[in-house]
């Protein structure tokens, strides 16, 4: 055994050691939800609020420093599928999502606090 390593085994073990350490590269570049589409805000019976934030990056390129602006997106699903994005305000999604269940008729089973929260009427 020379440096901690068993050359005995030969090259098989080092194969099965690779095959494992691509494996677990494998598993950790999966997307989570919220990267896909935002975090979530609220929920109102089966419609969500979810808010995707980006920040302010500074590259430096070719000696230039280059700003990038941040943004705020705030959008609405119905189970998986968006319905509306490109709204700038959780209020104002949150108001939609109250007129769209009103037309449904829908409203009782909205739970007062978000009701009283985002002042909807």
């Amino acid at each position: 055994m020379e440096n901690g390593r068993d050359y005995r085994l030969g090259r098989q073990n080092d194969e099965k050691r690779n095959c494992i350490i691509l494996k677990k590269i494998n598993k950790m570049g999966g997307s989570k939800t919220m990267e896909k589409r935002g975090h979530h805000i609220c929920k109102m019976v089966n419609y969500e609020v979810r808010q995707k934030i980006t920040r302010e990056t500074s590259k430096r390129i070719g000696g230039k420093i280059v700003k990038t602006p941040g943004n705020v997106e705030v959008m609405i699903y119905k189970n998986k599928t968006k319905l509306e994005d490109g709204m700038k305000d959780i209020k104002l999604a949150a108001q939609k999502i109250y007129e769209i269940l009103k037309k449904e008729g829908n409203t009782t089973n909205i739970d007062k606090r978000i009701i009283k929260k985002y002042n909807l009427v």
